[in-house]
């Protein structure tokens, strides 16, 4: 003889699963993890604002030049900045309105072409970089952007040191940030997909101390290196 469940046992069993998947859907997403007091210093904001800085170039590890930048950021989508030389020689002047970047100066035809993607990276010889236009001002002031901190995901402690993983569209930055003032190096490693398959890594130190060198590496075959000037 075949026997069948009764009715109200399936009932039963229908109203706890739909119960459950009821309570899935409705669960609030977890919030963001809280930005440890300590590490603020080390963000900013950076539009508007001014400062200079020497800048020394490399391609290859090779030393190419160096230079001092003198800039100016009126907001978010408008800076400018003059390069000079040695003798203090202006080279080259740029200035970044809107979506575009417009470069002058007696050296500005020998300079690779530096254009804005829809995601504001900036994009030099046909290459993304994962550095926006308007983060610009915050490099040479040797400070990371204060708007990152919107975009953390997870943090973590490894000792005196704090970790921020963060994610802003197409790429994510994990920051290795000490106490300020401790000496020790504070650098955020951008990473984002080139070309479809291939991922880039790119990253930006800051200075370990007031007048050491911050730096810029895995931009192509260049990296930079600048000190902030008072």
């Amino acid at each position: 003889m075949i026997t069948y469940p009764k009715l109200g046992t399936c009932w039963l069993w229908l109203v706890v699963l739909t119960s459950m998947a009821a309570g899935c859907q409705t669960m609030a997403p977890l919030p963001p993890p809280a930005v440890p007091i300590v590490v603020k210093p080390w963000f900013s904001l950076c539009n508007p604002g001014d400062g200079a800085a020497t800048v020394q170039i490399y391609a290859h590890s090779a030393f190419q030049g160096s230079a001092e930048v003198n800039w100016v950021a009126r907001d978010a989508d408008l800076w400018e900045l003059e390069v000079t030389d040695p003798i203090g020689a202006t080279i080259v002047t740029a200035k970044h309105q809107g979506s575009s970047i417009r470069l002058r100066g007696p050296l500005a035809n020998r300079i690779p072409s530096v254009t804005i993607a829809a995601d504001k990276w900036l994009v030099v010889d046909g290459d993304p970089i994962p550095i926006k236009a308007d983060e610009v001002p915050c490099l040479l002031q040797s400070i990371y952007p204060q708007s990152w901190l919107q975009r953390l995901a997870n943090r973590s402690d490894d000792g005196s040191t704090v970790i921020l993983g963060m994610v802003d569209g197409g790429r994510t930055m994990t920051l290795r940030l000490p106490p300020v003032g401790s000496g020790l190096a504070s650098c955020a490693q951008i990473d984002w997909r080139h070309h479809l398959f291939f991922h880039e890594q790119l990253t930006w130190c800051l200075p370990r101390v007031p007048g050491a060198a911050g730096s810029l590496t895995g931009a192509g075959d260049y990296s930079i290196k600048w000190i902030k000037l008072d």
